[in-house]
């Protein structure tokens, strides 16, 4: 379900600001407009629930949805209201995850590369946001994790942190990976184009790898608390 939400922004959600309303505006002529825009409530939405819980963990993440439910059952609420019980049972500043994900429109376009370096035997990492930037519309900021399997060894989980429009990373291995794949939990909303000559390497997966400890908010991966 989750991959299927991310396809249908991929295809549909090219907004950016000024022009494009955000999945969160109090910008329509009818509330119905709302149902209506790239950023769909219904599946922007589920993504972003997918990717809090992703960061947070599944203890935290269902902890804090009970006491939102709690305090709000049979009132009205505002985004900020779902917010800040989350940031109150988790301790983390949600601001910019919320300002960037809710309530600016359109998703982040990568280009990932990812190359086998011999000499350092190390796997190399590049991301290039090929979305529109400028001033109304800068540079997404989050961790992009890349799953590695080696010969021999236990899979791991590398990060990338991009907060500009091209990020790197080097990563040592003991060997040529065997198998790599960006974000396959799909914690980024994003679209991703892989350019590598590795044999085995995709974008995000249909059928994630079995590597609990690659999810951002969980142990194995080194997530910033501000993304």
């Amino acid at each position: 379900m989750i991959h299927d939400y991310l396809s249908q922004l991929v295809a549909v959600d090219t907004a950016t600001s000024p022009d494009g309303p955000a999945m969160v505006s109090n910008v329509y002529a009818s509330p119905d407009d709302r149902f209506e825009i790239a950023d769909d409530p219904y599946a922007k939405g589920a993504l972003i629930l997918h990717m809090l819980r992703l960061r947070l963990g599944d203890e935290t993440f269902f902890r804090a949805t009970r006491a939102y439910i709690d305090r709000f059952k049979f009132g009205l609420v505002e985004t900020d209201d779902l917010r800040r019980v989350f940031e109150e049972v988790s301790g983390v500043s949600l601001e910019r995850f919320f300002d960037q994900w809710a309530r600016r429109p359109g998703i982040p376009r990568l280009e990932v590369t990812l190359e086998w370096n011999e000499s350092t035997r190390a796997l190399d990492v590049g991301v290039d946001q090929i979305q529109k930037i400028d001033t109304d519309n800068p540079a997404y900021v989050f961790d992009l994790p890349v799953y590695v399997e080696v010969p021999g060894q236990a899979a791991r989980t590398v990060v990338v942190r991009v907060d500009s429009p091209r990020a790197e990373g080097s990563f040592a291995l003991s060997d040529k990976p065997t198998l790599v794949a960006v974000d396959p939990h799909m914690s980024v909303a994003s679209e991703q184009r892989v350019v590598t000559s590795l044999a085995q390497a995709s974008g995000s997966l249909r059928e994630a790898p079995a590597d609990e400890s690659a999810t951002p908010g969980q142990a194995g991966a080194d997530a910033d608390p501000e993304q």
